[in-house]
């Protein structure tokens, strides 16, 4: 059952706050605190509600997509344009008993995870045992410093296991965009527009060669691809995959 009083906050942060999305959930935080609801149940709670939507949004598409009445296995717009997942929404109003209108999707949900992770400085890992990780050291709560310290650990040794494969924090990036864009073997665009776009924020090392990638790739996720097929990073063709990237990189910076 999702958080109801949760997700009446998030929904109207998304409505009625837009660019301000951030500081609106700090105020939200800050109203919680002074009610004793501490930090770590705002957070949990509010985590829970994001995850329970993009489990909603994600089985409602595949149902969709699987029905008897949609041949071709494909959702198709107006136009007769195939709907991806990333651009999949669900109504609003059957989530909230009609009290709320409107759609919601992963183009919303990735709003809230970028804004939850300016509003409290988090990271994101790709471990999805701890989906948001306090960064911060600003509030002194024993149990989030006791993860911070782990996950902190844990982040230093995947760094270390590919030093010759990424700089900087690009393999926390790699794999959130590996999540994000729901990569499998097949996906050898996504993964060429990764290669590219990475390579170019220096967050690949320069060194490391399109063939260098594509080995790398195949051993790590035991795929078989041959060849990435190249494309531009900032055509208009992978503007969804621009914008998934963009979230990511404002979400977790260097």
């Amino acid at each position: 059952m999702i958080d109801y009083l949760y997700l009446k906050m998030l929904i109207v942060g998304l409505q009625n706050h837009g660019k301000y999305l951030a500081q609106y959930l700090t105020r939200e935080q800050k109203i919680a605190e002074n009610g004793f609801i501490e930090f770590d149940e705002f957070i949990g709670r509010t985590i829970s509600v994001i995850k329970s939507l993009e489990s909603d949004i994600r089985t409602q598409y595949h149902e969709h997509k699987s029905s008897n009445n949609n041949p071709g296995n494909n959702i198709l717009n107006d136009d007769g344009v195939e709907i991806e997942l990333w651009d999949f929404t669900i109504p609003i109003s059957k989530l909230t008993n009609d009290q709320f209108v409107g759609e919601i999707g992963f183009k919303h949900t990735s709003e809230l995870r970028a804004a939850i992770n300016v509003a409290f400085e988090f990271y994101q890992y790709e471990d999805d045992s701890i989906e948001f990780v306090k960064y911060s050291k600003s509030k002194n709560l024993a149990s989030s410093n006791v993860r911070l310290n782990d996950r902190e650990d844990n982040d230093e040794s995947q760094s270390k296991k590919y030093p010759q494969i990424f700089e900087k924090n690009g393999y926390i990036i790699w794999n959130l965009l590996f999540e994000n864009l729901e990569i499998v073997e097949s996906s050898r665009t996504d993964l060429r527009f990764m290669y590219e776009i990475m390579n170019y924020h220096e967050l690949i090392h320069s060194t490391v060669t399109v063939k260098n990638i594509t080995d790398w790739i195949n051993d790590t996720y035991e795929f078989a691809i041959e060849k990435l097929p190249y494309t531009n990073f900032k055509s208009k063709a992978n503007n969804k995959r621009l914008y998934a990237f963009n979230l990511v990189l404002q979400a977790n910076p260097n």
